[in-house]
């Protein structure tokens, strides 16, 4: 089977916010759509504290995921927290099963032959590579647990609330080692590593 044109049938959310648009979700869009053309991607374009260039950046990142027929942008004018967002692929989801990704992985070709065969499709919630940079989780499960914790502003603690409650759920989630996924080597952004707040990523505690 070629490796570039999945059956899989799921539906892929990738987080993304306007420092990474050039660097890190055209290569990774291009290359999912052409690897998932079965899949449903949803794309939440976060919000940013530099509201005019914002306004410019929702424009050209609808008008970049115009270009794939099977993807859907939720954008944003103002920051959400990173569970808002993965909240809304979840909700938004049309299949059962449901992988999370950021944007700023590098992603091989047998990415997709990794997903259909490696049994992560039978799995209720699983890492891969023992990261939330990464994650499956199925619609079922996510309406058993519950949304992902919105108080949870900003980036930081989504994953450690979610597992203490599948811990207190006796839910432990599977993990899956793949080489066909990696996080890319820099991913700070401009303008001294800042997140969509306005804040140095490298000063935030956790």
């Amino acid at each position: 089977r070629n490796a570039l044109v999945s059956p899989c049938e799921i539906t892929i959310g990738i987080t993304t916010y306007m420092d990474r648009f050039e660097t890190c979700l055209k290569p990774l869009l291009r290359r999912i759509t052409m690897l998932f053309p079965a899949a449903r991607i949803i794309v939440t374009g976060n919000g940013h504290y530099r509201e005019a260039e914002q306004k410019i950046y929702l424009a050209e990142l609808e008008n970049y995921c115009r270009r794939f027929p099977n993807v859907e942008l939720k954008g944003y004018m103002k920051p959400q927290g990173l569970s808002s967002l993965w909240n809304y692929v979840m909700n938004h989801a049309k299949h059962p099963g449901v992988l999370i990704l950021n944007d700023d992985l590098v992603v091989s070709h047998d990415f997709s032959l990794f997903i259909m065969n490696s049994g992560i499709l039978d799995s209720g919630i699983a890492t891969i590579n023992n990261s939330w940079s990464h994650f499956y989780i199925k619609d079922s499960l996510f309406r058993q647990v519950g949304s992902f914790d919105e108080n949870m502003t900003e980036i930081g603690g989504e994953d450690d609330d979610y597992l203490a409650r599948l811990s207190i759920m006796n839910i432990e989630p599977d993990n899956f080692i793949t080489s066909s996924v990696g996080r890319k080597s820099s991913t700070r952004g401009g303008r001294e590593g800042r997140n969509s707040y306005g804040r140095i990523m490298s000063e935030e505690l956790g």
